[in-house]
């Protein structure tokens, strides 16, 4: 099965040949060991998933470089190495 054809049998609740893989979010740090220099996208194609997660950008109101309101009015601050953000 194609990448396409195994998250699509999922979605239609089948059996695929095996279960699709993807990661939400991987550290930088990671993306280096696998891909030097490389981004998200090429550590995707080099460790063979079948999903590219993306996600929807929305307005934000930035209180200073580590701290924003986001859409739903709650405060989130950038946090760690990653810059993950918390509420």
């Amino acid at each position: 099965m194609t990448s396409v054809e195994r998250v699509f049998t999922v979605l239609e609740r089948k059996e695929p040949d095996v279960i699709p893989t993807f990661e939400w979010k991987v550290a930088p740090n990671v993306i280096e060991a696998f891909v030097p220099g490389g981004d998200y996208f090429d550590f995707v194609e080099k460790v063979g998933h079948d999903v590219v997660c993306t996600a929807p950008v929305y307005e934000k109101k930035w209180v200073n470089k580590d701290t924003f309101i986001d859409e739903f009015g709650i405060t989130r601050c950038l946090i760690g190495p990653d810059k993950y953000p918390v509420a």
